[in-house]
């Protein structure tokens, strides 16, 4: 984690789950003016225009969530007619490079709203879908709920977080490559149709997911030379751009997704814990991030007494991984509660509370959380693997990390996202334009959610962020 820029909203202060149907007039105004701005300026940055088709379309996507019309599933062709929009215009600016103009909108609406990104935070979240729906994604295993999944990855600020990417999961479907039972005649019409090579594994998810960052700061930095003028109209600091809106810093939590099981119960559900996946780890690594990633703890739970973490969970650990732990004094801990960046991310009230144990050549620290700041009975535990934070002078950043990963709101505001713009049930009849409206609803997010915040900060809904 690098140094902030200034930061205007209080630091005490912290939001989650807000909803776009509570913008009052003036909020939906500005979240025109946000989308047309970022939008604008990321279009010219990437070497596209304006990217006006874009801009409606996210509009007309935010004003369905706003009116709540879009929990029913958002017609392609609807929200063209509301913006007197071609269809096929806009369908045929659905090329991939969307993802990179889309990318470096949302992080433009980070100085737009004197904001900056702290750490990005990564999880998959499950859909509703038509349920004759044969779209990209969606498995049709006898028997298996009828779902889609998609990979988010959101920027962390001080306040909220703002979905930057999103695709769709096929890790575990029959249109994932790597698996078992993939139709190759349905993967390779998709490639055709998107005009790249899908991914299959969560892995190659990330790995594209990464790949769009760094072609998106590539356009920034040579914008920068070659644009200043684009900067100065949009009233962005390129340095600070740079520095404060491409957080190197990452948090992977578990990854549900849907993948039918052998076994005679035929469970359906299956989660994916990143820190334990070596080709994810490597990703990160490749890309040139750091941060932490969830591990499965499949020792004995804890449950309500001190001893049964002493004397059951951390000797099985010790020995799943070939090394005894070593306890963080509380007074480490306490240092990080008092670090200025700790505080931005809202760690540090219940620090006294927290006991971490470190497994140095396994990368791994275990946490777990005391009923009480006096000690006694332990009420959770969670294993994180961390990524290229094992020396002694990164260690304050990964308790920090672990710390900011244990709270909810993160969570809701991506399962927010899901909720207000139901991707999975968009009625369009190409993956192409499916994937189109799954992009354009980040932007329409985002813009949405900075716009709440430039509400609140007006002294309206403070009461209202739920």
């Amino acid at each position: 984690m690098r140094g902030l820029g200034d930061e205007k909203l209080n630091q005490n202060r912290v939001y989650g789950l807000v909803r776009l149907k509570r913008l009052d007039e003036k909020g939906v105004k500005e979240l025109k003016d946000l989308l047309a701005r970022a939008l604008n300026f990321a279009g010219h940055v990437t070497g596209n225009g304006d990217a006006f088709q874009i801009n409606r379309l996210a509009e007309a996507l935010a004003l369905a969530a706003i009116e709540e019309t879009a929990l029913k599933g958002s017609a392609i062709n609807k929200l063209c007619d509301t913006q007197r929009l071609s269809d096929g215009h806009i369908r045929e600016f659905f090329y991939e490079e969307v993802r990179g103009i889309i990318d470096v909108a949302v992080r433009a609406l980070l100085p737009m709203t004197d904001r900056t990104a702290i750490h990005e935070y990564l999880r998959t979240e499950p859909l509703r879908v038509g349920k004759e729906s044969h779209a990209i994604g969606i498995d049709h295993e006898k028997g298996a709920p009828h779902l889609a999944y998609i990979l988010v990855c959101s920027l962390g600020c001080c306040d909220r977080n703002l979905v930057n990417q999103a695709d769709w999961l096929l890790t575990g479907t029959h249109d994932d490559r790597t698996d078992p039972r993939a139709n190759f005649d349905r993967i390779d019409a998709f490639s055709e149709e998107l005009g790249y090579r899908l991914p299959g594994s969560l892995a190659e998810h990330l790995e594209s997911m990464c790949d769009v960052e760094e072609r998106a700061l590539a356009y920034v930095s040579e914008a920068t030379r070659r644009l200043p003028r684009v900067f100065r109209e949009a009233g962005i600091d390129p340095v600070k751009f740079t520095r404060f809106c491409f957080p190197r810093c990452v948090i992977l939590d578990r990854m549900p997704l849907g993948r039918p099981q052998a076994s005679p119960a035929r469970d359906f559900s299956y989660e994916i814990f990143p820190g334990d996946d070596s080709g994810v780890v490597s990703a990160v690594e490749a890309a040139g991030k750091y941060g932490i990633a969830r591990c499965r703890l499949e020792e004995p739970e804890v449950k309500t007494r001190y001893s049964a973490l002493e004397d059951s969970l951390i000797p099985a650990l010790a020995e799943r991984m070939g090394e005894e732990p070593e306890q963080i004094s509380p007074r480490r801990l306490n240092l990080v509660a008092e670090w200025s960046l700790a505080n931005l991310l809202g760690v540090g009230a219940n620090i006294r509370q927290v006991r971490i144990w470190r497994f140095p050549k396994s990368e791994c620290l275990l946490r777990a959380m005391q009923a009480s700041d006096e000690g006694g009975d332990f009420i959770d535990a969670d294993l994180w693997r961390t990524i290229r934070l094992s020396e002694e002078e990164a260690l304050r950043a990964a308790f920090a990390l672990v710390e900011r990963a244990q709270q909810i709101w993160p969570r809701t505001c991506i399962s927010r996202y899901r909720k207000e713009f139901e991707p999975g049930l968009v009625k369009a009849s190409s993956a192409r334009a499916r994937t189109g409206l799954l992009r354009s609803s980040v932007i329409a997010s985002a813009a949405g959610a900075s716009a709440h915040r430039e509400m609140e900060i007006r002294g309206l809904d403070l009461e209202g962020s739920q």
